[in-house]
């Protein structure tokens, strides 16, 4: 009987949410399990390493193509882990560090292979929107330059519908092969299968978690410009310099990486930020993948009679 209960209790956290407790439960697991993240990035941090001094020191920096595509991979792999250990400790399973990068290179062929499938689509909405906003920000002197801003953000626009129409739907992919053993495929139409139906709900709550994270990545380097910007106001223009190089990766041709302690300094401060932030977007996602889960297949009653 009191094993029963026991286990009852285990499986009451797992509800339908609101945005605002799907928050709150994302930074109450973050801080709670911290050290277990802490341990999952650390082994990020170290792959992270060895491809910049490889980039840095036998490519001298000559493919900034496939050095991002490498950063890109290194990410994906981390998500990865993070996902399986987030899963496990909200579903109040024991799991480590070592047990969650394990189960990523059990099915290692099938994960990138939907993070190939979907990164390409995340790839094109994001190419739509930056040509978006450069379309919408142009300068136009007159009417009919106007007109003809228009009816370009207007195409944009369509074209940007299909594929981030695409992306959202396969946000749960990671989640259907890692805890769900899917194929790749597979696990594309399962993702879009939980979406469907309820394609707004969860847009709005995963560009708030991203968002949400993107801001807390914009304090960090803000933090960090404008600390270096008094120590030394000749050394960068204004405290904004480094958010807006980043992206763009403009900061690699001024400074190298691992070559002077400032190099090193920034490649730490942006590899800290990244950290800090990852955990948040995949918690929240996990959460949300659990949340429609239970209001369209009721996982949480599938889980309390798998206990009892």
């Amino acid at each position: 009987m009191l094993e029963f209960a026991s286990r009852e209790r285990e499986t009451s956290s797992l509800h339908p949410m609101g945005f605002a407790e799907l928050l709150d439960t994302t930074f109450s697991l973050y801080r709670k399990h911290f050290r277990l993240f802490l341990r999952i990035l650390a082994f990020y941090f170290g792959l992270s390493l060895l491809q910049e001094c490889a980039f840095t020191f036998l490519f001298d920096n000559s493919f900034d193509f496939l050095n991002a595509v490498t950063d890109c991979i290194i990410i994906a792999l981390a998500g990865g882990a993070l996902v399986t250990a987030s899963s496990a400790v909200y579903l109040d399973e024991h799991t480590t560090a070592q047990a969650a990068w394990r189960q990523v290179r059990k099915v290692i062929f099938r994960y990138f292979g939907g993070s190939f499938l979907w990164g390409f689509v995340a790839i094109l909405s994001f190419a739509c929107v930056y040509i978006l906003l450069g379309v919408f920000f142009s300068r136009y002197d007159n009417a009919r330059d106007f007109v003809i801003v228009g009816v370009r953000s207007s195409v944009v626009l369509c074209v940007l519908l299909i594929p981030f129409n695409f992306t959202i739907a396969w946000n749960f992919w990671g989640f259907a092969v890692l805890i769900e053993g899917k194929s790749a495929l597979a696990a594309l139409k399962r993702s879009r299968h939980l979406v469907k139906n309820t394609w707004w709900r969860v847009c709005g709550i995963t560009l708030a978690i991203y968002f949400l994270g993107l801001a807390m990545f914009v304090v960090l380097l803000f933090s960090w410009d404008t600390l270096m910007w008094f120590t030394d106001p000749a050394e960068i223009e204004h405290p904004l310099e480094t958010i807006w190089q980043w992206p763009l990766d403009e900061p690699r041709e001024e400074i190298d990486f691992l070559t002077n302690p400032w190099g090193i300094l920034l490649w730490f401060v942006i590899r800290t930020s990244i950290s800090f932030v990852l955990p948040i977007w995949v918690i929240g996602s996990m959460l949300l993948y659990f949340d429609l889960r239970i209001r369209k297949e009721a996982f949480d009653l599938e889980m309390m009679i798998r206990n009892i």
